[in-house]
């Protein structure tokens, strides 16, 4: 069996939120019909796209007022 996976390397830096939705195609044409944050176990042959939505932080500041802003990904909103 193989054994877990227990590196971890950063890609990206200042990644403060990602959303992944898939696109899982359910009359076989192709194209998506609904997207979902964890397709089921018979969900993942038909999925035929997905949504990535990234919320980042600058290294450095950009703004020195501070402010409460709410973001919007996928559908969900982030404050």
């Amino acid at each position: 069996s193989a054994s877990p996976v227990t590196d971890t390397q950063i890609l990206v830096s200042g990644v403060e939120n990602m959303q992944i939705l898939y696109g899982v195609d359910t009359d076989n044409d192709g194209v998506a019909n609904r997207y979902v944050a964890q397709p089921g176990t018979t969900d993942w042959p038909n999925v035929v796209s997905v949504r990535v939505s990234l919320l980042l932080r600058s290294a450095d500041p950009v703004d020195i007022t501070p402010s409460s802003v709410t973001y919007y990904m996928l559908g969900q909103s982030y404050t």
